[in-house]
């Protein structure tokens, strides 16, 4: 019994060949490189919107103060409100106090203590003041942890139509991590303290106008805080003045980005010329 000469000849071994990227690797490529370029254009933004920010910071050194209610009329035809130098006249401004949290100019940690300011024929009914740093040991309970107490210092300042100077700072934008935070931090967030109901002496972890509000029973508060410059609140109470160490590395931080997408270009192109059938032949 004979048999075929095809039978008998082995089979011819399949070759196999690299394919290409699949739609779905596309998609995961061009959906990497938008994130990549976007976060890149994201930095210059963020680079112009600095500069603007340390220019704004640099002619108020040598600027003179304007009436409050000047500026927030102002304001009504898209006049800008943060680092504006501004003089007051308030009351109530020592009775209550609140605590919020802020790096020292040593880089330390440490509270600064808010109050309220009445406003009298003013736009809002009060405004909330930083009167500055708390001079308080880094204790905690009778242990050293680093982290400063928070204690009411008291304010020297007339609680009635006392005259202040001191520089409008727009609130904290809320951050992605407040609600992790708040699971850290039983009672307090990032951006304030869960507490519906804060009452004087609450610490915050940011510069939440609206609790700190009602922490201090400031009606209608402005949404900007002042940060005071002068006369000083109390002997220990140190104004915070102006940032001087503001850094601007956005332009390291898009360069980056784009590096990162030019990177991922290449290795694309590389990848797929590897993979053509005439390279592999080569």
């Amino acid at each position: 019994m004979t048999t075929t000469s095809a039978a008998a000849s082995p089979a011819p071994k399949r070759t196999r060949t690299r394919r290409g990227l699949s739609l779905f690797g596309w998609l995961m490529v061009l959906l990497a490189l938008a994130v990549l370029l976007s976060l890149g254009q994201w930095q210059l933004q963020r680079k112009a919107w600095k500069e603007h920010l340390l220019a704004r910071i640099a002619q108020l050194h040598d600027s003179p103060p304007e009436p409050l209610n000047v500026v927030f009329n102002r304001v009504r035809d898209g006049g800008e409100l943060d680092f504006v130098r501004v003089v007051a006249r308030c009351d109530g401004l020592g009775e209550h106090a609140v605590h919020l949290y802020a790096i020292r100019p040593d880089g330390s940690p440490g509270w600064r203590q808010v109050g309220a300011c009445r406003l009298a024929n003013a736009p809002y009914g009060a405004i909330l003041v930083d009167l500055g740093f708390e001079d308080v040991p880094a204790t905690s309970g009778g242990e050293s942890t680093g982290m400063p107490v928070p204690g009411a210092e008291p304010v020297l300042l007339p609680t009635q139509g006392a005259l202040i100077t001191g520089v409008l700072r727009t609130p904290d934008p809320k951050a992605w991590y407040d609600g992790l935070l708040a699971l850290a931090l039983p009672g307090q967030a990032a951006s304030g303290n869960t507490d519906p109901h804060p009452r004087p002496g609450a610490s915050f972890f940011g510069r939440d106008i609206p609790a700190m509000a009602v922490a201090l029973g400031a009606a209608r508060p402005a949404p900007v805080m002042l940060s005071l410059e002068s006369p000083r609140a109390g002997p220990k109470l140190t104004p915070a003045g102006l940032p001087t160490d503001i850094p601007n590395r956005h332009l390291e931080y898009a360069i980056t980005w784009f590096g990162l997408a030019t990177a991922l270009v290449v290795f694309v192109l590389v990848s797929v010329i590897l993979r053509h059938p005439r390279a592999r032949r080569a």
